[in-house]
């Protein structure tokens, strides 16, 4: 996930226009949500959710079945993602992942940088994808520090 939000980030800014010839750049969130079904009648039920790229920091929620909305607990992490935490199934392929982010070469070898602006950038575009949903969040839930919560989004 962190290295196609990168990709899309960057076709977004115009940093790889000599690389590719497509004019738009859509970033589309599906997440899985879990229906129980309560009298047990049925086996429980996986519905796809989706936050719909709609282009110039809009997204749309969508899903085929009624009632069934995107997880806010997804929107809640997404404002947190530190793309130096990414978890990879292969350790190299996380070393590999991050010096692409920094250097644009996927080296397996090289330690990435603990910390550079490449990083900041790609959370704040995570950020921003998620700001609205968590917004809806906070201001639904209500939990503790939520006016400050919502001061930060």
């Amino acid at each position: 996930c962190v290295f196609e939000a990168h990709v899309t980030q960057q076709l977004r800014c115009g940093a790889l226009a000599d690389r590719c010839d497509k004019k738009r750049y859509f970033l589309d969130i599906l997440a899985p949500v879990m229906q129980k079904d309560a009298k047990r009648e049925q086996k429980d039920k996986v519905t796809i959710t989706m936050l719909q790229d709609a282009i110039g920091g809009s997204w749309n929620e969508v899903t085929d079945t009624e009632g069934v909305f995107f997880p806010l607990g997804v929107a809640h992490v997404g404002v947190g993602v530190d793309v130096t935490l990414a978890q990879a199934s292969v350790e190299s392929d996380h070393r590999m992942i991050l010096n692409f982010l920094t250097q644009g070469i996927a080296s397996k070898q090289e330690l990435p940088p603990s910390s550079h602006p490449k990083y900041d950038e790609l959370n704040g575009f995570v950020h921003n994808v998620f700001a609205s949903a968590e917004l809806y969040r906070v201001a639904s839930e209500q939990p503790d520090s939520c006016v400050e919560a919502a001061a930060a989004l």
